[in-house]
């Protein structure tokens, strides 16, 4: 279960990168789900591997860390009412203005990598990735997710 907890945010007014990474993996802390450490632990990993996907005309973040920071596995949540600034995946020097970020609580390391490809594949469908972008509705986030095979 990926959404035991609901770790949803809607149209939140982080300013920069780091602010909305903090803010959604406080989230995760403030559920007991994941060690202190998970926080920082995120902002270091997303410095050495950016996470930023520029999909055209929205951007999306799959920011993670190591399964030592994770007690139980889920996933969070975020739409931003303005776009920051993230680094590309895979690219040092190019930026993606990010509107969507979801992230991984994961405690096996090899489960990343599955969970990375079915969130690759969630976000390369228009019709997940519009919902996500203009929803209103927590339920309709982990609803989507859900039909990604993502619960």
């Amino acid at each position: 279960m990926y959404f035991s907890e609901s770790i949803v945010l809607l149209q939140d007014a982080a300013s920069d990168r780091d602010e909305a990474l903090r803010r959604l993996a406080g989230e995760f802390v403030s559920r007991d789900l994941v060690l202190a450490s998970f926080p920082d632990a995120v902002l270091d990993r997303e410095q050495r591997y950016p996470t930023g996907l520029d999909l055209g005309d929205i951007a999306v973040a799959i920011p993670h860390t190591d399964a030592e920071h994770v007690r139980t596995d889920q996933l969070g949540f975020m739409s931003l009412q303005n776009p920051v600034t993230f680094r590309q995946m895979g690219d040092d020097t190019a930026t993606a203005e990010v509107s969507l970020v979801i992230m991984l609580a994961l405690h096996k390391t090899e489960d990343q990598i599955p969970m990375l490809q079915k969130l690759v594949e969630l976000i390369q469908d228009r019709t997940s990735i519009d919902t996500l972008r203009t929803t209103t509705s927590p339920l309709e986030v982990v609803e989507t997710f859900a039909r990604a095979g993502l619960r």
